[in-house]
Formats: C-alpha cells, structure tokens, sequence
C-alpha cells in the first residue's frame, strides 16, 4: 500500500514555535543552511510501503481492527472505510470531543477491545497523541464545546439545504423536458457549487447529523454534481486536514506544473504570470474531477492510495453514480437537443461551477504571511498550530452562511465535525484563544482583501528565484 510518510515530533518550546512562525510568516523562503547559503530544494520521500493492514487503522502507534469497530461506530461508516490502512491520530483527536472526561491526548477506552498490535508505522507523519492534542488544543476544545448547545444542524440548516437541492433538481429537470439555455448552464453551475459548499463538505466530514446514514446520503450529493465522495475524502479528510501547507504532502498545495505556491516548488517560466493565468485555469477543474479522477477510481487507486476490501463497496457506489451522471448530464441533453447552445450551457454549468469553488479553495490558504512548511519545520509545530499558520479566516457570518463556513477555514481545520452554522460562534473563540497565547490568526475582513493578498502571493512566487534575495 503506498502511502505517505513523514517524521513529525511535536517540540514543546513556545520560543521555537514563535521563531518558526516568524521565519515562514514573513517570506515564505527555504530553511538556510549555516553562512546564510540557501538549503537546496526541499526533497520529500512521498511514499513508502506501510505495514498497516487495509482491515485496520493506526491511533498514536496502536493498531486497531477497523472493520469489526465499524457497525459500532456511532457515527457510521461512511467515512470511516476511507480512512482504512492508514494512521487516524489525527482525524481521531479532530473529530472528537474528549475535553470534559478525558486527559490530553487519550485515546478513550472504548476502542480498547478492537486493540491487536501496537508499533505499527505512522502516517502520513509521524503524528503523535502529544502531538496533535496537547494541553493547548485540549483547552480550546473544552472552550469551544462547552459554548455551543450541539455541534450538529439545526432547522435553519435544514431550510436553506432543502432550497439548495429543490431548486438544483428543478432546474435541471426543467432544461431535461425544455432544452438548455446559458443563463440555466450558469445558475446550475452556481447552484452546483452550493451543494458541494453547503450540503456534501459538512455530511461528508459527519458534521451534518449524529445519523451516520443521513450524512452518508448527503456526501454523495457530490457525486450528484459530478465529483467524488470516495476521492474527497481521501484527498479532504485524510491527507490535506491533518497535512496543511506541507510541502510534497497536501495535494491542495501541490499546483504543478501549472502554478507554484512556495519557492520549494522549482521555477519555470509560466510560472511568471500565474496570478493572472490561474483564475483562467479554474473553470477548468471540473475536468479533473469528472473525468479523471473516475478513472482513477475505476483502476484501484486515488492519490497513491490502493483501494483495500473496506472501500469496495463505496468504488462501486461511485461508477455506478458517475455513469448516471453521464447519462443525464451529458448524454440526454444533446440527444434531445442537439445544439450548440446545449453544448455551451453543459460548459458553463462546469465552469461556473469549477471557478466559483476553486477560488474560494484558493485562496483561502494561499495568501501573503501564509505559512508554508517542510516536514523539518512542521515538526517544530504543535497541529494546532501548524493549523493556524497555513489556513485563514475570510469575512464573517454572511459568507460562511453562502459558502458553507468554508471561509472559517481556521475553524473548520481545528473542529471538522462542527457543522458550520455554529462557526461563527467558534470564530470568535477561536480568535480569542490566538490571541491569549500568542498564535498567528490569519483574518481577512472582505474577499476583496482576500483577493489582492492571494494575487500579490502569486505574483511573488511566479518570479524567478533570485539567489541573492534568498541569502
């Protein structure tokens, strides 16, 4: 099973951390070596062979067996299956609360009898309990559920989630009988994106109900638009949560060749206008999750990872939804209206559904004083931590009611299992928790901000690396 892997110990030094943070927060440059010559590139051994069995999955160094744990899981399956054969340490001190009746860093006593070996390899890092829930991160938890009544959705959820999915389905079967036209292909591709954003994000990180099989129903809705529950929560959940801004690890922060984002990436020459030529690029990805990543899934695999027997039944859930999103996407709408304006509203539908999210995705941890790290330098950070310093905060309450909470997106690294509609709330804990102990809160009041940070980011990184300016 190829996998990912990188040392990670948490050090404990506050005045390490503070160093960290200012070194990579200013400009983002390679670690320097002794003389002030600049290291050579970062070089990242991305996979290795795992002794995990495709059956069980690693907490803290302990191995657990998955797949007799999962009819037990008060939360389902759903998401579990995906996580299979892989080091959880993370996921599992993210996604629960255990600050009132547990110690930092425990792992609760219930999944002692699904226990049958312990030294097994760790990954993607190696991520430690200390690590990931120290006293810091315990104590914002303990803040943070203590304020809100229930983590879960509420009616004004339910409301605007109804509306979103009643007026996708409508409109769609309405152009089925009546024919396409492009101001339908443009609200449909808006409309898209407000399910990926609202409905499937939250259901597929268990956020939406304590009913396993209500978020279960709801994370395929991106199969419905055209992505991939199974390739989501692969690359979301397991790979870029717990790996934000490592370099050669998250694949949200790999862009070759098309873009860099770090000066670890090696420089071409396209690369000199990519602030300009990206948001050219995004209404193209779509392309990407229709087509190739199904392909994918339809060999075995996705992002190195090989498909164990846990995920079988989700990789046939997901052709069989791809194939019928062929037929009624594609295939029907030019059979029975055979015209460019067909084709044409098809094309915009993915487009305007591919920029809107892509910008927002972006954006939201690509900007000036971003925080970009090696596997050296993350394991100078605690996760929470690492978490604040490669993510950001965009706008307020309006926004994260339209986009889904995804511009809480300091909030929703450190609690993925929160529905959104409560990430107001945690903002401002959040927030107030930075502060108290020094951590860097990346906030942005309008998107216009956002913008101008993220593109004066881009511009910065698309020139030539300059030797003496590394120096």
């Amino acid at each position: 099973l190829r996998i990912y892997s990188i040392p990670f110990v948490y050090c404990g030094n506050s005045s390490q951390q503070q160093t960290i943070t200012k070194q990579h927060s200013s400009n983002n440059m390679p670690p320097q070596t002794e003389g002030g010559v600049p290291a050579p590139k970062a070089k990242v051994q991305t996979s290795i062979e795992t002794d995990i069995p495709p059956n069980a999955c690693v907490i803290d160094g302990v191995l657990y067996d998955l797949e007799k744990f999962l009819p037990k899981h008060p939360g389902g399956d759903f998401l579990l299956r995906s996580l299979a054969g892989h080091d959880v340490t993370a996921q599992y001190f993210s996604y629960h609360n255990h600050s009132k009746n547990q110690a930092p860093g425990t792992v609760s006593k219930v999944l002692d009898k699904y226990r049958i070996g312990k030294g097994y390899t760790k990954h993607p890092r190696f991520i430690t309990a200390s690590s990931v829930e120290d006293a810091e991160y315990h104590a914002l938890k303990e803040r943070v559920y203590s304020a809100l009544p229930h983590t879960f959705a509420g009616p004004a959820y339910w409301m605007k989630a109804v509306l979103i999915l009643f007026s996708a389905f409508y409109l769609e079967t309405y152009m089925l009988f009546n024919g396409r036209t492009i101001f339908g292909g443009i609200l449909l591709g808006l409309l898209f994106a407000l399910i990926d954003l609202n409905i499937e994000h939250d259901a597929n990180h268990g956020a939406i109900s304590k009913n396993g099989t209500i978020n279960k129903i709801l994370g395929y809705t991106l199969d419905w638009t055209g992505g991939s529950a199974l390739c989501w929560q692969i690359q979301h959940v397991l790979l870029h949560h717990s790996e934000t801004n490592i370099h050669g690890v998250d694949p949200d922060n790999n862009l070759a060749p098309w873009a860099r984002m770090t000066r670890y990436v090696k420089h071409q020459a396209m690369y000199i206008y990519q602030h300009m030529h990206l948001f050219a690029l995004l209404p193209m990805l779509p392309l990407q999750w229709v087509f190739l990543d199904i392909y994918k899934v339809y060999g075995g695999s996705y992002k190195d990872q090989k498909f164990g027997p846990l995920l079988e039944e989700k990789r046939k859930t997901a052709l069989i939804m791809r194939a019928i999103f062929f037929v009624r996407f594609f295939l029907l709408p030019i059979i029975l209206y055979p015209s460019f304006t067909t084709i044409v509203s098809i094309a915009l539908t993915m487009g305007v559904a591919g920029f809107y999210l892509g910008v927002f995705f972006i954006i939201s941890h690509n900007f000036e004083e971003v925080s970009y790290f090696t596997p050296e330098d993350a394991s100078k950070l605690s996760w929470l931590r690492l978490q604040c310093l490669g993510s950001s905060t965009l706008c307020g309450q309006w926004l994260g009611w339209l986009n889904g909470g995804l511009n809480y997106q300091i909030e929703h690294h450190l609690f993925p299992r929160i529905c959104h509609e409560h990430y107001p709330t945690v903002a401002r804990i959040v927030k107030e928790f930075c502060t108290e102990k020094g951590i860097k809160y990346n906030y942005f009041p309008t998107v216009q901000d956002n913008l101008k940070s993220f593109v004066n980011h881009a511009s910065e990184m698309g020139k030539p690396d300059d030797d003496k300016k590394l120096e």
